[in-house]
């Protein structure tokens, strides 16, 4: 069975994928995008809930540039990473829901 994308907008790709709500997105053999605007990312992942990104358990890869972000180029609610080799430090930068505040905090790492 090939993918299924049966809602307006939806987009499904790998073997047995479906998107089966509005502006959903299902990627991955057996992935499931049931909710509106959420995405499935993996072999047999699936959405639980509206406008979400779900890899379940599986392993992510995230780049980490050598600078932080600046601030205005976080939006509200988002996360950036950034590595600091010489230092061996990783820093997370937050920017708050009220869309000004913005924080860091550092990881040593061994």
């Amino acid at each position: 069975m090939g993918a299924s994308a049966s809602a307006a907008d939806a987009i499904a790709l790998g073997r047995q994928a479906a998107a089966s709500a509005t502006s959903s997105i299902a990627v991955g053999q057996g992935a499931a995008a049931a909710n509106a605007n959420a995405v499935a990312l993996g072999d047999g992942v699936s959405t639980t809930n509206t406008s979400q990104v779900n890899i379940g358990a599986k392993r992510l890869f995230v780049g980490a540039p050598t600078t932080a972000p600046a601030s205005g180029d976080l939006i509200a609610s988002q996360v950036s990473f950034s590595l600091n080799e010489a230092g061996n430090l990783l820093t997370i930068t937050a920017k708050y829901s009220d869309g000004t505040t913005v924080k860091a905090g550092t990881l040593a790492l061994i």
